[in-house]
């Protein structure tokens, strides 16, 4: 299953300038009032929107990524075990 890539927008991470110190990882470069607006648009997970940096296919560039990944709850799983349990239970001829 292929989900679309959703990026990030009005707000660019650079590679930092050549003659930058080695600390310097890159530039984070914002937009800001359109940044903002983008931002209280977006479906958050407990109020954060994450992204992720990447490597795009020109290695001299970056990218951001929203990363929307949601673990899945165990919830779940857990009635279907406990389901599977009482059916059992059920079957048993004592």
């Amino acid at each position: 299953m292929t989900e679309e890539k959703k990026f990030a927008k009005f707000i660019y991470f650079n590679q930092p300038h050549p003659k930058a110190p080695v600390w310097v990882l890159g530039q984070v470069v914002i937009k800001k009032e359109e940044f903002v607006t983008w931002l209280m648009s977006q479906d958050t997970i407990k109020g954060y929107v994450k992204l992720d940096v990447k490597q795009a296919k020109d290695p001299a560039k970056a990218y951001l990524e929203i990363n929307d990944y949601v673990k899945p709850t165990t919830e779940n799983n857990s009635d279907v075990a406990d389901n599977a349990t009482t059916q059992q239970d059920d079957d048993l001829p004592f």
